[in-house]
């Protein structure tokens, strides 16, 4: 057994999953089955990773299936990356057919449902540790309470929160963070700063969670407040509490101390991040300084789909139709797709142009949502009826209103008592 061999490939499967470069690693896996290596559980589980990161589940599968031996990182391994590609049915499966878990495989089970978006999965799966008398962490009760903000249910975030104290977590700050932002989500100010200040050792992840929850409940001027007694502590800044500080600029429509904090960015090497030049450009788009937006979002070396809604709406905003048009056509070339903000904001772009030609582009863009199958929101909705009002189509109108109606009943009639059912079962947490 060659420990330097070992060591080198392992290196290198590493090295290949953080720069997600598939090629390169599969000629490590090769030259590893040619040179007849037998690679130890570290090893394998190296290269489960890297097929993983790369989302090449077939072949992580194979791997899988071949080693002789697993531990439970290979279980977890393989039920993060069915995950990472939205088969959460295999990754239940893989769960269910472990030979043992402990509490990290529970926890990576809670987190896969939760980054699919599955909230209430999440919360279930948490009763079901509590009814198997299945130990608890800091990781478990994040992710629990990253659910509870999902679906903004303030009743058993409490309820979360009290399980919390009596097992003693109140002080974590991992747990503080995720209850701070439960609270923000639940529009429970006052009871997120409270567990704020209770935190003992503070680091940027509350900081930055706090200030997002005033930005995210309007309070815009409190948010900047804490993000100046943020930079007092000394904490430094982050790609988050930059985005938050810029979305209140926005919000207050202050120019002036949004490019001050635009100048901050810069010097501290943020102003082109992706995420930070996005709340950076839809401020001067909120501000109304639709040429500094646009200088911007043209320096922004990779635009998010989001950095182009951001430059759209605000062209719409301003009626300057035929721009957001430009822009909306440009995203459509690009590999990143559209959503229901860059359909909306390019339906209120034709509204603002009016005219034929607009109709017939606010047409063709109904079109394309009717054969993507996104169906209806309230944005987009309320944006093509206002862009065939606007139009002269008023029975057009008038029929997608009435669609918009019927769905909206329909949703309202289904309504969940989710978290009173789920708590029922077990008698409460």
């Amino acid at each position: 057994m060659n420990p330097t061999k070992k060591l080198t490939f392992s290196h290198i499967f590493q090295k290949c999953s953080n720069l997600k470069a598939l090629n390169p690693g599969k000629q490590a896996h090769a030259q590893m089955t040619l040179t007849g290596f037998v690679p130890t559980i570290y090893v394998a589980n190296c290269l489960l990773q890297f097929y993983c990161k790369c989302s090449n589940m077939n072949y992580a599968f194979k791997v899988f299936d071949r080693m002789p031996q697993r531990d439970i990182i290979s279980w977890n391994t393989m039920i993060y990356g069915y995950a990472g590609i939205g088969n959460m049915g295999f990754a239940q499966f893989l769960f269910d057919s472990m030979p043992e878990r402990d509490v990290v495989s529970w926890n990576s089970l809670l987190s896969c449902y939760l980054q699919n978006g599955i909230n209430q999965k999440s919360i279930e799966i948490f009763i079901k540790m509590r009814s198997l008398k299945i130990p608890h962490d800091y990781a478990t009760f994040a992710v629990v309470l990253k659910a509870c903000s999902g679906i903004e249910d303030y009743g058993l975030g409490l309820q979360v929160h009290c399980l919390a104290i009596q097992m003693g977590f109140e002080s974590d700050v991992v747990t503080g963070s995720a209850l701070v932002d439960m609270y923000s989500k639940c529009k429970k100010l006052d009871d997120a700063f409270q567990v704020f200040q209770e935190i003992p050792e503070r680091n940027l992840v509350c900081w930055s969670a706090v200030i997002a929850g005033y930005v995210q409940n309007d309070r815009f001027i409190e948010g900047l407040k804490l993000y100046k007694d943020m930079l007092k502590e000394g904490m430094g800044v982050s790609q988050s509490t930059y985005a938050s500080a810029f979305r209140s600029c926005a919000g207050l429509s202050a120019f002036k101390l949004g490019t001050q904090l635009h100048a901050h960015a810069l010097k501290a090497d943020f102003g082109y991040d992706g995420i930070v030049g996005t709340a950076t450009l839809d401020m001067y788009a909120k501000c109304g300084r639709m040429s500094d937006a646009r200088k911007l979002f043209n320096t922004l070396p990779n635009p998010r789909r989001q950095s182009y809604n951001a430059i759209i709406v605000g062209y719409a905003r301003q009626d300057q139709g035929l721009e957001a048009l430009q822009i909306f056509q440009s995203l459509q070339k690009s590999y990143l797709g559209f959503d229901e903000i860059s359909l909306s904001g390019a339906l209120t772009a034709c509204s603002a142009c009016a005219g034929q030609q607009a109709l017939n582009y606010g047409m063709e863009i109904h079109g394309r949502i009717i054969k993507s199958g996104m169906g209806l929101d309230w944005f987009v909705g309320s944006a093509l009826v206002d862009m065939y009002c606007k139009c002269g189509m008023l029975v057009e109108a008038e029929k997608i209103h009435d669609r918009i109606e019927e769905q909206t009943t329909t949703l309202n009639m289904d309504g969940s008592a989710y978290g009173n059912l789920t708590l029922a079962g077990y008698g409460g947490l």
